[in-house]
């Protein structure tokens, strides 16, 4: 029958390492109250690290993993949310499955061009990038792939700028000391409605 698929898609910007110890929480907690034969659970994590312009790290962590960070996956440098959005959606394609995605981050989406960085050039601009990361989110709704966005902390886009990317009602500003409480309440009630009707 129809399962239930999940993926919690982490920011891995720099700016989110304070804010990990939580996610890890979370990640442990999901786990545990998640594990159904017909639950399909994934972690990802995404960044563009520091002095490697124009590169995507997307992080596909092992069923059951207990911390987020490892030599080949840590917080630092940039954050290519509408990259990562496309790659962790296209992991979901092609089941019957309710199919979320949803993304943990701390603000507005930051890339750069390789070759742009020699040039002395700017990143890209953050109107381009939360265009990029609408039709990223527009695109995966097409394919009935639900998104969602958590805001974590004080330095989050608008409300006008976070409902252009995700839709109003599809995104949820939190605080960082509600991280863990707010996400796993958000989880348990999408998952406690696909059980009413499934």
């Amino acid at each position: 029958g129809r399962g239930f698929r999940l993926t919690i898609l982490n920011d891995l910007s720099g700016s989110m390492l304070s804010l990990l110890p939580e996610v890890e929480r979370l990640m442990l907690v999901l786990q545990k109250a998640l594990n159904f034969p017909f639950v399909n659970l994934d972690v990802m994590g995404f960044n563009t690290p520091i002095n490697r312009a124009g590169e995507v790290n997307i992080y596909r962590y092992p069923k059951r993993v207990e911390g987020l960070i490892s030599p080949s996956s840590k917080a630092e440098g940039l954050t290519p949310m509408s990259h990562a959005i496309q790659v962790a959606g296209r992991s979901m394609l092609g089941t019957r499955d309710e199919s979320h995605l949803f993304l943990l981050g701390d603000g507005f989406p930051a890339y750069i061009l390789k070759g742009e960085e020699m040039k002395g050039k700017n990143l890209v601009s953050t109107q381009s990038l939360m265009n990029w990361t609408r039709e990223a989110v527009q695109d995966l709704r097409r394919q009935r792939i639900k998104v969602w966005c958590f805001m974590i902390g004080s330095w989050t886009p608008a409300t006008s700028e976070m409902d252009w990317m995700f839709g109003p009602r599809n995104w949820k500003k939190i605080s960082s000391d509600k991280l863990y409480e707010d996400s796993f309440d958000f989880v348990r009630n999408h998952f406690m409605r696909y059980l009413r009707t499934r």
